[in-house]
């Protein structure tokens, strides 16, 4: 079974994965984990993240990266 978003997050924020880009802050998620990831988000996400996930996906060298302020916001995290 899938660890809950909200500790995932956790790891990923502990991990260092979050990098700037102009104004903007991303999660980088390795693509292995992707996938499994965003079905994730999917289930729980507001309708402004579940647009930027389907509209937004940005490539990025350590893989794919999703809005980080939004996924906190998701979550109840800020």
């Amino acid at each position: 079974m899938a660890a809950p978003l909200a500790s995932i997050v956790k790891d990923i924020m502990r991990q260092r994965s979050v990098v700037r880009s102009g104004r903007d802050s991303f999660i980088v998620l390795p693509l292995d984990q992707w996938e499994w990831v965003e079905d994730l988000l999917k289930e729980r996400a507001s309708p402004k993240l579940l647009k930027s996930i389907a509209a937004g996906r940005r490539a990025h060298k350590r893989g794919r990266s999703l809005p980080y302020a939004r996924v906190r916001a998701s979550l109840g995290l800020t």
